[in-house]
């Protein structure tokens, strides 16, 4: 836990299902190539940081998304 005022760096690993949608024309789930913002906040209009990053390449996959618990 941290203390008050007091900031750590983190790092999140999201797979490539984080960012796909199901397309019904391909039957598949698709990850789109292109450039995208991560927004961290406490809430929707609480936005505290904005990461920019960039999908190289479009994957396109047969399995559904999986659940992390």
């Amino acid at each position: 836990a941290l203390q008050p005022g007091e900031t750590r760096t983190v790092t999140l690993t999201l797979p490539r299902e984080a960012f796909a949608y199901y397309d019904d024309a391909q039957r598949a789930w698709v990850a789109e190539e292109g450039d995208f913002e991560i927004l961290v906040g406490a809430s929707s209009q609480d936005i505290r940081l904005r990461a920019p990053f960039r999908l190289t390449a479009t994957a396109v996959f047969d399995a559904a998304p999986s659940a992390k618990s």
